[in-house]
């Protein structure tokens, strides 16, 4: 019988080699150190003021929204603020044309969009505004919220500091 031996060859030296290499990648990628949560940052409390659209609710629901009204993150759970301002119209939608060709905006008749002021105690930084312990607004940020006796879906469309 052959006896191991211990002395490294070249392919232990191309494997050592290559994880180095991999590991040095990633460590400049990342950026070589952590930034801890006090680097540079102010959380603020304060009050923040957006707006919400919520397209597409069904039956005159979006009627049952009023001023005062708590609402809540439906899928998290987060309080997002208090109606403070509410405007209800028909939902507008691009349909086919297919007359002329081409798509043409149409008023659906069976479906409203409620434009919602919001009102909500807030923690800002330089990067982000968060409200109800964790809900992040931004303005694009697809949301989906519920009252007391309705619900939608929609999007920020606007925000107010």
């Amino acid at each position: 019988m052959k006896k191991k031996s211990s002395i490294i060859n070249v392919f232990d030296i191309c494997v050592i080699a290559v994880a180095a290499l991999l590991a040095g990648v990633l460590f400049l990628l990342g950026g070589g150190e952590t930034q801890s949560a006090g680097d540079g940052e102010e959380n603020l409390s304060s009050t923040v003021t957006y707006t919400v659209e919520l397209t597409g609710m069904m039956n005159n629901s979006a009627e049952l929204v009023s001023v005062g009204d708590e609402l809540v993150d439906r899928v998290k759970k987060y309080d997002v603020g208090t109606v403070t301002d509410v405007t209800v119209q028909n939902t507008v939608r691009q349909v086919s044309n297919l007359i002329e060709g081409g798509s043409a905006p149409a008023e659906m008749e069976r479906l409203q969009t409620a434009i919602i002021t919001i009102e909500a105690p807030c923690t800002q930084n330089d990067r982000e505004i968060t409200v109800g312990g964790g809900y992040t607004v931004r303005v694009g940020t697809a949301v989906s919220l519920k009252g007391p006796g309705y619900y939608g879906t929609g999007y920020i469309v606007g925000i107010e500091r």
